[in-house]
């Protein structure tokens, strides 16, 4: 019952956020080629001296480059346009919002990539993504309620695909990456996500790939819910309080993951009464990506992940399903699935700055 109040808790949390004017879309599949770059601090004739002000000066294909003689800068950013946004050192190209912004970065635009900053202390979220094709990589988010928020916790069915985070620090946050309603075809490669509450939510997400990610000392790693076909690889979970928690989701894959030191590896979570009312409600909205693709009773493939110790007989995770009516619950019915072929050492797993680069 931790986990399922935990769940539900993480789901629930109420976002505060007040959002700028909502910028043109720009659609497109992907960058568009660097036509100019604009600077920001440093000394150079033309410079601009806020960072808004050099996007808005900026067109499609544009490169916003930020010295970081001039950090911290305390501004909200609204990015409208196809355009990269690279700072010129992570650790010291600082964003920071002083903990009265409700959220650093609104990214309004398709093919957006965002590089080698820091930003935090944000009230609400740090990064807040409604395009398509997004690039964050190499950054530090940190200290705020949610690290990144994909595809709007406070905005539901609002789809978004092709979110990459690649090789990015993602601390102190009360959930890491959020990604609520249909954040399909992502992939989050070569993260470090550490000490925060919910490491990554992914609710009703389909076909994201979870790469070569370090995820410790958060109450939750990962909690995956209503999903179908995630596929969590080759990551390191370590001293979570939870490591994994699948809830309600379907054909997801767990495969060659390191489980190191956490006080609950991974649990699984089924409740059909909750389950029948997604698809019913999915049906009412005529939501048909979800009739397509999310179908009850789905389970979990586990397949040679390292239990914290070298193992010859096949690992069972444990989990239950609870069958709740509308005047009362029946008690837990507890359940199990199989890792049928447990590694027998830790993998040695990392992700290089080459990996990540060809990773999108």
């Amino acid at each position: 019952m931790k986990n399922i109040r935990k769940c539900l808790v993480g789901l629930l949390v109420i976002i505060s956020m007040v959002a700028p004017a909502t910028g043109t879309c720009i659609t497109g599949d992907a960058p568009l080629p660097s036509r100019g770059t604009l600077y920001v601090g440093g000394s150079g004739p033309g410079n601009y001296t806020r960072i808004q002000d050099a996007i808005n000066a900026s067109t499609n294909g544009d490169t916003v480059y930020v010295y970081d003689d001039s950090a911290p800068y305390h501004e909200q950013l609204t990015i409208n346009k196809t355009i990269s946004l690279i700072g010129e050192s992570m650790p010291t190209t600082i964003i920071d919002g002083n903990n009265t912004l409700a959220a650093m970065i609104f990214i309004y635009a398709d093919g957006v990539q965002i590089r080698n900053l820091t930003i935090r202390n944000a009230t609400s979220a740090d990064v807040v993504v409604f395009g398509d094709d997004v690039t964050i990589m190499q950054t530090t988010i940190s200290d705020a309620n949610m690290g990144i928020d994909i595809a709007v916790f406070w905005m539901p069915y609002l789809q978004r695909e092709r979110i990459y985070l690649l090789e990015n620090h993602i601390s102190r946050t009360y959930i890491g990456i959020m990604t609520s309603y249909y954040c399909n075809d992502s992939k989050f490669q070569g993260n470090i996500i550490e000490d925060n509450h919910f490491g990554v939510v992914l609710s009703t997400s389909f076909h994201n790939t979870i790469l070569l990610n370090t995820i410790r000392n958060n109450e939750e790693g990962i909690l995956d819910s209503y999903g179908v076909d995630n596929s969590i690889t080759q990551n390191t979970f370590e001293d979570n309080t939870c490591g994994l928690e699948i809830n309600c989701s379907y054909v997801d894959h767990v495969e060659q993951n390191n489980f190191l030191g956490n006080e609950r590896h991974a649990i699984f979570v089924k409740l059909p009464y909750w389950e029948l009312n997604f698809l019913m409600e999915a049906r009412h909205f005529k939501e048909s990506y979800i009739l397509k693709y999310y179908r009850m009773f789905g389970s979990t493939t586990w397949n040679a992940n390292y239990w914290n110790a070298s193992r010859t007989l096949p690992y069972l995770i444990r989990g239950w399903s609870l069958f709740q009516y509308r005047f009362g619950n029946i008690p837990q019915v507890p359940r199990v699935e199989v890792d049928w072929h447990p590694a027998q050492q830790p993998y040695e797993l990392s992700a290089s700055m080459s990996t990540a680069n060809n990773a999108v």
